[in-house]
């Protein structure tokens, strides 16, 4: 199912801003979600505009080998669990299969496809 023509692909993305990714926690569950939504996608509950830390977790990665779209192989994917709030799917800055539990930061990026980038987290 592809989204309406009139709805441009990033209304469907989050939105990554100096402070964090704008997103939205329901009032009732407490869920949150990324990109925002009037309502919680889990019960239904109205849900409110949040900001969540730009940081998290690697829950799953993957380096695709194939053309999808313009973007051109390989390059990585990974689902992160924001620190504090959803868990969103962003490119990998470098074509590497992130192990589950791989801390990550998430950045800004010029590539009209993706909405930001994740890091490894540099320990000291």
């Amino acid at each position: 199912m592809s989204a309406p023509a009139d709805v441009p692909a990033t209304a469907y993305q989050p939105v990554l801003a100096a402070e964090g990714v704008h997103g939205s926690r329901c009032t009732r569950c407490r869920r949150g979600a990324a990109p925002a939504t009037p309502r919680c996608p889990w019960c239904g509950a109205t849900a409110e505009g949040e900001t969540f830390a730009p940081s998290g977790t690697v829950w799953a990665a993957t380096v695709v080998h194939i053309d999808v779209g313009a973007r051109q192989p390989p390059y990585g994917l990974a689902y992160v669990d924001l620190d504090d709030g959803p868990r969103v799917l962003v490119l990998l800055r470098r074509p590497e299969a992130l192990t589950g539990g791989t801390r990550v930061t998430l950045a800004a990026t010029d590539d009209p496809a993706a909405w930001a980038v994740a890091d490894r987290e540099v320990t000291p």
